[in-house]
């Protein structure tokens, strides 16, 4: 149990570190961009304002080396594409064909302003029909920030490589104390239950001598049922140790069907006894990977809840299949409880209506157990009260 504790502690603490140098890197990464796309666009402000030309810069918050260091190409065209002017003096490494073509195509695509490959560019109209697209070359700045991208991930992951090892050591020492606490706990539950079980078996004998003696009384009757429940209630607590202790349940194939018929019929005598019909739905031939003795023990537990806490006359148990999920409902009417969701019940010494538990002899602990044992197959179950009838559901 506590190996898998250890795991969700261990992936809650790196996720949360992930996510911190996630938002950390991803925002001095968002804001290199900014500012590349800040300063670019800033430098074709200032070209627009003298026509394509540095001009003067008085006013302007870029460096005076600006116009010496920037390297940019402007292309005018009309409309239709035609192409009036063009300068490229502030550049090589462009061509006055791709020049050309590169504001035709934006021309084409009517854009205004963006990236076109390393090349921020931006739109101004000289007149009426004529439009000049101003070039600014980011290469450099462009590749700072790829390079500086790829550097903060690197050296993201390898923190967070070495945050994972630190976690991993760590946290098998901050768990020990807690995990020796519980091994500790769960074994006292193990030795008091086998240590009750002696004297319960004396009393037991002594109240069946008495009962030789001078015959059978409420009082020996009394101590009897009470050593029946004490007796229950004992082994349910061993068992759950024990599930919580097992790492590895043999299973093996079986039919579902089978199981749950066989495990019904058994509770037809009490049902019957009580006028309460035991109503069938169960699918043939379903068959299951898994611990039989365990699922059998689990059906009963939720028969046994079932027909004791029922206040209706109907008791029903369906199995289907949905894909490779095995389904299997028990529902039984309790008109006593609202509808909603009653995962409360499966906590250990639940009650759903404390004012009939002391007729029917439960002591809150079964639905514990069916819900460790479906834990320990990989299935859920859960309880829901839908209309007056109370459900619960197996998802194997």
């Amino acid at each position: 149990m506590f190996a898998k504790v250890r795991k969700k502690f261990i992936l809650v603490a790196v996720s949360s570190v992930f996510l911190v140098l996630l938002l950390i890197l991803g925002t001095v990464n968002a804001i290199n961009y900014i500012n590349i796309v800040g300063n670019s666009d800033q430098v074709i402000s200032v070209l627009k304002e003298n026509n394509g030309e540095f001009g003067s810069i008085h006013g302007q918050t870029l460096p005076p080396e600006m116009p010496f260091s920037t390297r940019y190409f402007t292309v005018t065209l009309s409309e239709t594409g035609e192409v009036l002017a063009f300068n490229l003096n502030k550049i090589v490494s462009v061509s006055s064909e791709e020049a050309i073509a590169y504001a035709r195509e934006l021309l084409a695509k009517s854009k205004q302003s963006g990236f076109y490959g390393n090349f921020r560019y931006g739109t101004l109209e000289v007149q009426t029909g004529v439009r000049m697209y101003i070039f600014v070359d980011c290469l450099v700045e462009l590749e700072n920030f790829s390079d500086f991208l790829v550097s903060s991930i690197v050296i993201g992951l390898a923190g967070l490589a070495v945050v994972f090892v630190l976690i991993f050591i760590f946290s098998g020492r901050i768990m020990r104390p807690v995990a020796e606490s519980y091994r500790k706990q769960k074994q006292f539950i193990t030795d008091a239950g086998h240590e009750i079980k002696t004297p319960l078996t004396i009393i037991g004998a002594n109240a069946e001598v008495i009962e030789m003696q001078t015959g059978e009384s409420e009082w020996t009757k009394g101590i009897k049922d009470q050593i029946s429940r004490l007796t229950s209630l004992t082994e349910k607590l061993i068992f759950l140790a024990k599930m919580e202790e097992q790492t590895d349940i043999p299973m093996f194939e079986f039919s579902l069907s089978d199981v749950l018929t066989e495990s019904v019929q058994v509770f037809s005598a009490v049902a019957a006894a009580q006028n309460i019909e035991l109503q069938r739905d169960i699918q043939k031939g379903v068959s299951y990977n898994g611990n039989e003795e365990m699922i059998r023990r689990m059906i009963t537990l939720l028969a046994d809840n079932a027909i004791k806490y029922t206040d209706g006359k109907t008791v029903s148990f369906s199995l289907r299949t949905e894909g490779n999920k095995k389904i299997v409902e028990v529902r039984n009417e309790a008109s006593y409880l609202a509808d909603g969701n009653l995962s409360h019940l499966f906590e250990r010494f639940a009650r759903g209506d404390s004012s009939r538990n002391s007729g029917t002899g439960g002591h809150g602990i079964g639905l514990s157990v069916a819900l460790a044992i479906t834990a320990a197959h990989g299935g859920k179950i859960r309880a829901e009260c839908v209309k007056g009838s109370v459900v619960f559901t197996v998802i194997l």
